[in-house]
């Protein structure tokens, strides 16, 4: 197996999801740290995960993702059940909830309400999510000879910060970082407090609800806006269907890249595998614009199908395809 240049460190998680129609798809092993690996795998052949499994959690789909390339030397044995189980209600206007009503249960055919709890909803629910992410003691030593980028996925602030410290300490800056969220998802904390975090890493990746939770009395546009000029970091904001939008500090004018158009069966994942793609895209280019149309196809994949299976299966032309296609939408050069 190849040592990794794209090191992944992420979550691993069983996903339960409630479709806007009411369809209620079956259990699906995935997890940010799996989407956004695969998200960087349509593009580039020397990948790694780091994450942590507990029994109940698929062999399996660790298997699948070292058929495709993907080097799971990472995941590391948690001890114990795994825990890490996610319930999402979809809305129409492709929004969703992690917190579903008595309602909404109702409505889900008894035999499979039992799945539908999300570890977010439990007191403990914090502490559950710290023991099942990724510590920088779980990447292999061999891989520090090879890594390029690193990406952490949405995991609790300490974590992240202590994984960006640990890479610095070793790396220095000849080793980038990427980070989704600076902000722990259950927890409402503003924008400044994160800046600690924004001194150790190059880029941020944010979703718009990431924005909204870290500064409400702003839009997600002006708090990206803010973070970029305050910090001088490229803010990459995730917006759905909506596509995304890049703040460079040193490009001036917001740049925006438009969402495929795909027919859109399941978009769990979508923003994770837009990371890894970006992640591959940034490695390939070192451009983050550019960077951003490699992540928008990994995404396009990925709402395809339902869990993992529109990234499993595309093919590298395929994905050169849809590239040149968007770049030319937009008028820059991939």
């Amino acid at each position: 197996m190849h040592l990794p240049e794209l090191v992944v460190f992420g979550c691993l998680t069983i996903d339960n999801v409630l479709r806007a129609d009411g369809e209620v798809l079956p259990p699906n092993y995935g997890g940010n740290g799996v989407y956004a690996s695969l998200g960087a795998n349509v593009w580039c052949d020397k990948v790694g995960l780091v994450a942590r499994r507990g029994e109940g959690y698929s062999g399996e789909r660790l298997a699948e993702l070292a058929a495709l390339g993907i080097n799971v030397a990472g995941v590391t044995d948690a001890g114990g059940r795994h825990e890490l189980n996610i319930a999402f209600a979809y809305r129409n206007d492709g929004s969703r909830t992690r917190t579903l009503s008595a309602q909404t249960l109702a409505a889900i055919p008894p035999a499979e309400r039992h799945r539908f709890w999300d570890v977010s909803t439990r007191a403990n629910g914090h502490e559950i999510l710290g023991v099942f992410a990724p510590r920088i003691e779980d990447m292999p030593q061999q891989w520090w000879s090879s890594a390029k980028i690193v990406h952490c996925t949405s995991l609790p602030a300490q974590k992240t910060r202590a994984i960006a410290m640990a890479v610095r300490a070793r790396a220095g800056h000849s080793l980038k970082i990427l980070v989704d969220s600076l902000w722990d998802d259950n927890v409402r904390s503003r924008a400044r407090n994160a800046l600690p975090i924004v001194s150790l890493i190059d880029m941020i990746l944010p979703s718009e609800q990431d924005l909204r939770n870290a500064e409400p009395r702003l839009t997600p546009h002006d708090t990206a806006a803010w973070l970029s000029a305050e910090a001088r970091r490229v803010v990459v904001t995730k917006r759905g269907e909506n596509g995304c939008r890049i703040h460079d500090p040193d490009r001036g004018q917001p740049v925006e890249i438009p969402a495929l158009r795909v027919d859109a069966v399941d978009p769990t994942g979508a923003g994770d595998a837009f990371c890894g793609g970006f992640m591959a895209g940034l490695h390939a280019t070192g451009d983050a614009v550019t960077a951003a149309l490699y992540g928008t196809v990994s995404a396009s994949f990925c709402v395809e199908a339902n869990g993992a299976d529109g990234l499993a299966n595309v093919s590298r032309s395929e994905a050169l395809g849809r590239l040149d296609w968007l770049q030319k939408r937009v008028g820059l050069h991939a």
